[in-house]
C-alpha cells in the first residue's frame, strides 16, 4: 500500500476509535438554602402553611444561623409526623454532597436529611443526616448520599414530630455537577390571605409555577372526556391514589390537573393561564376549598362563593361542560375540631346551591366522628386504602354523568 493511502485509512481508523464526547449530567440545583430570599415564608421551601388560625412555616430574621434570615417551622398541638421539604428532580445514582444547620426548642424530635423519590414520585426512607430529641442550639449536619438507581430525584427533607419550633438555615448542596442557588424570582408573592373569588398564583419558588407549566405541557392536544381539577387531593391520584387511578379513571382517558396547596384563587389563576385551554371535557371534577379554611380566615359563605365562581371559571373556559364538584373532606382526627363545623358549613350551602355536588364526608368517619386511621395518613391526605374508597363513591356518579 503506498505511504499516502496508508496515511489516510489509519486516519480513518484513528478518527473511528476517538472517544466520544458525553453530554454532562443534569445540573441539580437546590434553590435558596441561605433562606434569604422571600418576603415571610421562604421562598422554595413549600407554601406557609397556616394550620387552622396559626402559623407553622414563616421566615425568621430574629433567630438566624448567618445572614438576614432562617427558615422557621413551629408545631402547636399539630398530632402527627410533618415533613417540610424541597424537592429537586433527577439524580439517580450520583453521589451529593449535604451540609446545613438545624435549632430545635420545645419537645420535640426531629431528622432531617436526603428524601429520595421513586418513579411514582412516592416518598422512599429519609437518610437522616441528624436526629434531634431535645431542645438544642445550632447543630452542623453533614451527609454524602448515592441517590438510588431508578429514583425520580430527592429532596432535602426535615421531618418533625411534637410541639415547639425547628430553625432551618445555611442548607448546601454539592457533588458533580451539584450547587445551591439564589431562588428564581419568579412571581411577585401572592398576599398572605386571598380573596377567595380572586385570582392569585401560587407561592414564588417551590415548583408551584413550573408544576402549572408542566401541567399545560402534558395537556396541550389531548382530548380527554374527564378532567380532575384540585389541589393535593386531586394531585395524590398519581401518589397514594396511583392503583386505582389506573383501574378506574385511566380507562376514561381521564386528565389529573391537581396542584398542592391550592386554594380556589389558585384555581381561577390556573383557568385564566390557560389550564382548560383547548380542552373539551364532558366532565371537570372540582375539588377545592380545604386549603382557603386552613389557610385564611374568611367565613364558609366566601369559600362557597370562591368555589362557585370556580365552577363558572371552568364553564367559561370549556363551554357545554358539566362540573362535579367533590365536597370538602372532614380533616384532622378530633370531631370536634374548629375545622370541622366550617367544613359542614361549606358542604350543606354548596349541596342546595349547585346542580353536581357529592358530599363524602361521612363514609371516611368512624361512628364518634373522628377519622378512620387506616384512611388518612396524616390527618388530612388520604392513603391508597382512602383512595379506593373514594374511587368507589366517586366513580358510579363519574359514569352516571358521562352517560349522553
Amino acid at each position: 500500500m503506498a505511504p499516502a493511502r496508508l496515511w489516510f485509512v489509519s486516519g480513518i481508523l484513528f478518527l473511528g476509535c476517538a472517544p466520544r464526547s458525553v453530554a454532562p449530567p443534569p445540573l441539580l440545583q437546590l434553590r435558596n438554602g441561605d433562606m434569604e430570599q422571600g418576603t415571610d415564608a421562604p421562598t422554595a421551601w413549600g407554601d406557609p402553611w397556616v394550620g387552622y388560625k396559626r402559623r407553622a412555616l414563616s421566615r425568621d430574621t430574629t433567630v438566624k444561623h448567618s445572614g438576614q434570615a432562617a427558615l422557621k417551622f413551629r408545631l402547636v398541638g399539630i398530632s402527627g409526623e410533618h415533613t417540610i421539604e424541597q424537592l429537586v428532580w433527577g439524580g439517580a445514582g450520583r453521589e451529593i454532597m449535604l451540609r446545613g444547620w438545624v435549632k430545635t426548642d420545645g419537645a420535640l424530635q426531629v431528622q432531617v436529611g436526603i428524601l429520595p423519590y421513586d418513579q411514582r414520585v412516592r416518598p422512599l426512607t429519609l437518610l437522616s443526616a441528624l436526629r434531634l430529641e431535645k431542645t438544642s442550639d445550632w447543630c452542623l449536619f453533614t451527609q454524602k448520599v448515592t441517590l438510588p438507581e431508578g429514583s425520580s430525584g430527592f429532596s432535602v427533607a426535615l421531618r418533625a414530630t411534637g410541639v415547639g419550633t425547628v430553625w432551618l438555615d445555611d442548607v448546601q448542596l454539592s457533588g458533580t455537577r451539584v450547587e445551591t442557588a439564589p431562588a428564581d424570582p419568579i412571581l411577585v408573592a401572592p398576599p398572605e390571605h386571598q380573596e377567595p373569588e380572586l385570582p392569585y398564583p401560587g407561592p414564588p419558588g417551590g415548583g408551584w409555577l413550573s408544576g402549572q407549566r408542566t401541567l399545560k405541557e402534558e395537556a396541550w392536544g389531548t382530548e380527554p372526556p374527564v378532567v380532575f381539577l384540585g389541589d393535593s387531593l386531586t394531585w395524590d391520584w398519581q401518589q397514594e391514589g396511583h392503583d386505582a387511578w389506573e383501574r378506574h379513571f385511566k380507562p376514561l382517558r381521564a386528565l389529573n390537573l391537581g396542584l398542592g396547596g391550592d386554594r380556589t384563587s389558585q384555581i381561577l389563576w390556573r383557568i385564566q393561564d390557560g389550564a382548560l385551554a383547548g380542552l373539551h371535557p364532558k366532565l371537570v371534577v372540582l375539588g377545592v376549598g380545604i386549603n382557603n379554611l386552613m389557610c385564611d380566615t374568611y367565613p364558609p359563605e366566601r369559600v362557597v362563593e370562591g368555589i362557585k365562581t370556580c365552577v363558572r371559571a371552568i364553564k367559561r373556559a370549556c363551554p357545554g361542560t358539566r362540573v362535579l364538584v367533590v365536597g370538602i373532606f372532614p380533616v384532622l382526627d378530633s370531631a370536634v375540631h374548629p375545622l370541622r363545623a366550617p367544613i359542614r358549613r361549606v358542604n350543606a350551602l354548596l349541596a342546595r346551591q349547585l346542580p353536581d355536588f357529592l358530599d363524602l364526608g361521612n363514609v371516611f368517619l368512624e361512628p364518634n366522628g373522628s377519622l378512620n386511621p387506616s384512611l388518612f395518613r396524616d390527618g388530612i391526605h388520604l392513603t391508597a386504602q382512602g383512595y379506593v374508597l373514594y374511587c368507589q363513591k366517586l366513580s358510579p356518579r363519574i359514569l352516571s354523568l358521562l352517560k349522553p
